[in-house]
């Protein structure tokens, strides 16, 4: 609280929570085990002894509209998009009627894209069982802007769509990011036997730390590089290379991305 008086602000307790994080659910520090306070700046006694305010412990907090968990699982931020994707179906019900096909997918990435792709590159490395049902949310969308029938194919959907999946708008958004930090050095492609691996994949020893960007952008950018050369690109043409690329991947191929091996 000291921080807080120098610098003329105040700590809303009843709007704070603190949160601690874990691989594993059960290694969690017992509830009544482990606390903090808000001390005041005037405060000298022991912890235990203080009146000062406890902040409340959660399992899962909102920050800037992401739902983060104690376990970086990101269960409950998809659970939390699946029903603001679903509200969508009733605008697209009423808005294919009325409107040409080019401006129904305007609205589309306007309002659905835009929700499913917020800070997917924090949670879109999350397990495929939480991505299902996510993805089925998106394809009930649409499947009614385009007025096709319940059971029409998941893959001629997303080809006939031209839209990426949200696995794949994941891989796209994360890669770009890899592209925008890279500097290009030509050198690097006359010198090297693999000029494709580009980036360096941090070492990591756990399936946590795989699912962290610094280390699955690096070898999603090194993969992808090496099927369709996007390292000299400028930013859009490598965005539209990857988009195209993609759009032609099942979803086991999309997924296979996603697996370790370089």
């Amino acid at each position: 609280m000291s921080w807080f008086s120098a610098n003329l602000l105040t700590l809303n307790i009843d709007k704070s929570q603190f949160i601690t994080f874990s691989a594993r659910a059960y290694n969690q520090p017992p509830l009544e085990s482990y606390h903090l306070k808000a001390h005041n700046s005037t405060c000298t006694k022991v912890e235990e002894d203080c009146n000062c305010l406890k902040l409340e412990r959660s399992s899962c907090v909102k920050y800037l509209g992401v739902m983060i968990d104690n376990t970086l699982s990101w269960k409950q931020h998809i659970e939390y998009l699946k029903p603001r994707v679903r509200k969508l179906i009733y605008v697209f019900k009423k808005l294919r009627s009325s409107a040409p096909t080019n401006t129904i997918f305007m609205v589309y990435h306007a309002l659905a894209q835009s929700i499913l792709s917020y800070g997917i590159s924090a949670w879109g490395g999350a397990g495929i069982t939480s991505f299902l049902s996510l993805e089925r949310a998106q394809r009930a969308v649409l499947k009614v802007l385009s007025n096709k029938p319940f059971i029409y194919p998941t893959t001629k959907l997303y080809q006939e769509s031209r839209v990426l999946t949200v696995r794949q708008l994941f891989i796209l958004q994360i890669v770009l990011r890899q592209h925008t930090s890279i500097i290009y050095d030509l050198n690097h492609i006359k010198l090297k036997r693999r000029y494709d691996l580009v980036c360096k994949v941090p070492s990591h020893k756990t399936a946590l730390a795989q699912r962290h960007f610094k280390v699955i952008s690096a070898r999603l950018y090194n993969k992808i590089n090496k099927e369709i050369n996007i390292y000299p690109l400028q930013l859009r043409n490598c965005k539209l290379s990857i988009t195209e690329w993609l759009l032609n991947l099942t979803a086991t191929e999309t997924e296979n991305l996603l697996t370790p091996i370089i």
